[in-house]
């Protein structure tokens, strides 16, 4: 029975030049659909595992207590560390804070580490993982904060990670979302939206808006970085934002161009103020993502 079946798969001595054709294509269709098989296989196996760990994390970090630990600190731990973060950084004490959006599956940790590369490919396990971990640059600092917290995420078409922050390019999901949760170790911060635009970052493309910037040298670089980004803006809110305030932007990847990217940014909300915001519109007259301000 073996022998029939090969002999009608694989060409052999006195087939006809059809059937040898016939026969290999038969059987290189029969290589494409296994390797086919195997890779969408390992997508959704892949995309599975991550949001399962993703929510083992969460749950770690929504179970602890969110109380200040009383007497003396472990040593082993930052100075002012929230006690809510400690089994998270004995898991990866590159852990520096916690994502919510509202609406979203973005309900995640952010790490930091030397670069802007190491946690684009690696879990927050640290092994190889195509869904990366959520990060902050390089640059920034937690404590004391820096003036714009940058955090990066894949855009997984899954639906993970930083896939779902694209909505923000509808008024409508602002006005049901306008205020992201990122709590660092050393602090719970609530943080409102006032921007979402399209960054080019291929110079032979047009105008390439810097929006990476950390920290700046004045109160004035500070107000003209604010006006071009309100000017990018896919949507207009009415979000004030000052010289002292906070920044928090979110970046992944985008499609309209090649290598563009999606970008949010939010302002820490101050002492005292309400979380609540006016409702957004679209921005008609929004400035071209390869255009310079004029």
């Amino acid at each position: 029975m073996r022998i029939k079946f090969l002999s009608f798969v694989l060409p052999k001595k006195g087939d006809s030049k059809g059937e040898t054709a016939r026969k290999l294509i038969s059987i290189f269709s029969f290589v494409v659909l296994v390797i086919c098989t195997v890779l969408i296989s390992s997508y959704y196996i892949n995309s599975y595992l991550n949001d399962k760990r993703n929510k083992q994390l969460k749950s770690i970090y929504n179970n602890a207590s969110s109380l200040s630990e009383s007497g003396s600190r472990n040593s082993k731990y930052p100075a002012g560390m929230q006690q809510n973060f400690n089994s998270l950084y004995d898991a990866n004490s590159d852990i520096k804070g916690w994502i919510i959006i509202p609406g979203t599956v973005i309900n995640y940790p952010v790490t930091e580490t030397s670069d802007n590369s190491y946690y684009l490919s690696r879990g927050f396990n640290k092994t190889k993982d195509k869904h990366g971990t959520l990060f902050l640059d390089y640059r920034d600092n937690i404590n004391p904060m820096s003036q714009n917290l940058i955090i990066y995420g894949h855009e997984m078409q899954d639906g993970q990670m930083f896939h779902s922050i694209r909505k923000y390019a509808k008024a409508d999901f602002y006005n049901s979302s306008p205020v992201i949760t990122f709590n660092t170790l050393y602090s719970n911060e609530k943080w409102k939206v006032f921007a979402a635009f399209i960054a080019n970052t291929v110079p032979s493309q047009g105008y390439v808006f810097n929006y990476l910037i950390t920290n700046f040298s004045s109160s004035n670089d500070f107000t003209s970085f604010v006006n071009e980004v309100k000017a990018r803006s896919l949507i207009k809110t009415s979000v004030d934002v000052n010289p002292g305030d906070t920044l928090l932007t979110l970046s992944t990847c985008t499609y309209e161009l090649p290598e563009a990217r999606f970008v949010v940014m939010a302002r820490k909300v101050r002492k005292g103020e309400s979380l609540d915001a006016d409702k957004a519109v679209i921005n008609k007259n929004h400035l071209d993502p390869v255009k310079p301000m004029k």
